[in-house]
């Protein structure tokens, strides 16, 4: 019985000492509805509009516009983030999850410390992640991706597109 609390104790703190807790992860839909309109256009904003960007696809790092002010990534290729020429105006890095298997890969949140001006890192699939589960199901995958803390807010949307 000792040995049992011990491992449960053990395996406990490495998932909080490696993952975000389950309050700095948020959907997009609670994200709205909270009372932060402000934050709220300034986030649909910079996710949403046509806003210069750099792009990392398959690991290649491309800009389009100047002063990109956002990040649109793919898991694959986060690792590339310390190619970016100017992290100081980066704001929001937008993670795109192509399909159900890239949510086990892992990234790796040590690298938004190059980035003093980010506010929040948006994930987001065409694809349900957990259909007809509980809400925190949607929490627990996203959270499995992410190794080790930061203080940006991480807001996902998953959902299936006809």
């Amino acid at each position: 019985m000792k040995n049992r609390l011990r491992h449960i104790l053990i395996v406990s703190l490495v998932l909080l000492g490696f993952n975000l807790s389950a309050q700095d992860i948020i959907s997009l839909t609670e994200f709205r509805n909270s009372d932060s309109t402000k934050e709220i256009v300034e986030f649909d904003r910079m996710v949403f509009d046509n806003l210069p960007t750099t792009y990392l696809e398959k690991e290649k790092l491309i800009e389009k516009g100047e002063s990109p002010e956002r990040i649109v990534t793919d898991i694959y290729s986060w690792k590339q983030l310390n190619q970016v020429d100017d992290p100081n105006a980066i704001k929001v890095i937008i993670l795109r999850i192509h399909d159900e298997s890239d949510l086990n890969q892992k990234i790796d949140l040590k690298l938004l410390s190059r980035f003093p001006s980010i506010e929040r890192v948006f994930i987001s699939g065409d694809f349900s992640i957990c259909n007809g589960q509980p809400k925190d199901c949607e929490v627990d995958k996203i959270s499995r991706i992410l190794n080790g803390s930061g203080s940006v807010e991480i807001i996902y949307n998953f959902q299936t597109i006809n």
